[in-house]
């Protein structure tokens, strides 16, 4: 009977759009989705995400493809409106408040992006996306502040200095995602730079040696 009824569901949905009561379950919502998707039919699989949402905002799945059909389709107001959903749905959610980061980090608002990070951290501070994504806006900070300082005219050695607290601060980040996952790509690049200004020729090393390693 059930199985009929997924059925019936999707004939239902093949004429109207519409999705049946009748699928409630994560399985036949997906199964319903990548159907579409298949058919590269985008109004259906979002209509099928959102109702995937609507049931289960707890479910990344469903929102994850939901942001990369919006985003595809360069609809950024709409990818904005569902990401404030989402934190508003599943506030104790990390991973909802990094890919909210992710979204202003990528449309410029930094500012916006770093408390987008910190707020996940509050949550889960082992969570590594979230601490990769605050050490790398504090990298690039400071690297901003060299740039800035070396184009008004001051030495390399004056330009580090204005920009060691806040290269400091990004190390405290970046040491950490390393220590969550040892071999990420981003987080050694990182970590090889800011060593490398900062004279600390022993981590230095030991981050080439395991860069060779890696390879």
């Amino acid at each position: 009977m059930k199985r009929n009824s997924v059925i019936f569901s999707l004939i239902l949905f093949l004429f109207s759009g519409t999705v049946s009561a009748e699928v409630e379950t994560i399985k036949e919502l997906s199964e319903f989705y990548q159907f579409w998707e298949s058919k590269k039919d985008t109004s259906k699989m979002v209509s099928v995400l959102k109702r995937g949402f609507k049931l289960y905002p707890e479910e990344h799945y469903f929102i994850t493809n939901l942001l990369a059909v919006r985003l595809a389709q360069h609809d950024f107001n709409a990818t904005r409106s569902l990401l404030k959903k989402a934190v508003k749905e599943c506030p104790g959610d990390p991973v909802y408040w990094y890919l909210f980061g992710q979204y202003n980090e990528a449309m410029g608002s930094v500012e916006e992006a770093e408390m987008n990070y910190l707020q996940a951290l509050a949550i889960d501070k082992d969570h590594l996306s979230s601490t990769l994504g605050i050490g790398s806006i504090y990298y690039h900070r400071a690297l901003n502040l060299m740039k800035e300082a070396k184009d008004n005219g001051a030495p390399d050695e004056d330009a580090l200095n204005v920009a060691k607290p806040t290269f400091t601060l990004a190390l405290y980040y970046l040491e950490k995602a390393q220590l969550l996952q040892n071999d990420h790509p981003v987080t050694l690049k990182y970590l090889l730079d800011i060593y490398g200004k900062m004279g600390e020729t022993i981590k230095y090393n030991a981050i080439v040696k395991l860069i060779t390693e890696l390879q």
